[in-house]
C-alpha cells in the first residue's frame, strides 16, 4: 500500500495479543537509512514511552492500522545496535534542501558531482508499506502565489547528505503541466 509521511502520522498500531480494539500504540516517525532509503524501524508512542519497531514484526498494514503480533514487539534503541548507529548518522528527509546535479562524463568517470543547483525543500515524501522504503520525494520551492512543486522517483536520488539530498537533474519529474479537462468522448492529446 502507498501512503505518504504526514497521512502515515495517524498509523495506530494494534497487537494481536491485546485485542483487535485496543490500540497499543501510534506511528510517530521513522528511522530511515540515508544510502537506501529504505526504512530501518518505525517510532512508537506507546504507554510504555516511545519504542521502536523493526519493520519484519509487523504483520499487516492496511488502512490506517498496524497489526503486529505482541506488544513485546517493541524494542529500546539500545536493543538494536544497527538501528542504533543509522540513528547517529540520520539526515531528517522533511525540510532538507534539494539540489539538481548535472554530471559531465568527465565528472562521472572521475566519481565526482557536478554542479549542483538548489530547486527547493522536502514538504513530504510517499512511500510502500509492504517494502517499506521511500519511493517519491516532493519538494517545493518558491512563496505564496508562486508555487512549484516537484515530484521526484527514488530512482532519481544521487545521495542524501548532511546539507541536501542530490538529484539527477535530467530525470526531475515536475506537475507544473496545466491541467485540461477533456470533453466527454475526445481523448487527451499532448
Amino acid at each position: 500500500m502507498l501512503t505518504d509521511f504526514f497521512s502515515s502520522q495517524k498509523t495506530l498500531v494494534f497487537s494481536k495479543g491485546s485485542g483487535p480494539r485496543t490500540p497499543v500504540g501510534k506511528l510517530v516517525d521513522f528511522v530511515i537509512n540515508p544510502d537506501t532509503g529504505a526504512f530501518e524501524a518505525f517510532w512508537v508512542d506507546t504507554a510504555r514511552g516511545l519504542k521502536l519497531l523493526s519493520p519484519k514484526d509487523i504483520l499487516r498494514w492496511h488502512r490506517g492500522k498496524i497489526l503486529i503480533a505482541e506488544i513485546g514487539d517493541f524494542s529500546d534503541p539500545k536493543q538494536l545496535p544497527r538501528v542504533q548507529k543509522i540513528m547517529e548518522n540520520e539526515i531528517p528527509i522533511i525540510g532538507a534542501k534539494v539540489f539538481s546535479v548535472r554530471t559531465s562524463i568527465q565528472d562521472m568517470a572521475q566519481k565526482k558531482m557536478g554542479t549542483k543547483t538548489p530547486i527547493g525543500r522536502v514538504t513530504n515524501f510517499s512511500f510502500d508499506t509492504l517494502s517499506p522504503r521511500i519511493v517519491t520525494l516532493i519538494v517545493q520551492s518558491g512563496a505564496l502565489w508562486w508555487i512549484k512543486r516537484r515530484i521526484i522517483s527514488r530512482t532519481r536520488v544521487l545521495k542524501i547528505e548532511n546539507d541536501g539530498i542530490l538529484v539527477s537533474e535530467n530525470k526531475i519529474l515536475t506537475d507544473e503541466k496545466p491541467v485540461r479537462k477533456a470533453k466527454p468522448g475526445i481523448p487527451e492529446v499532448d
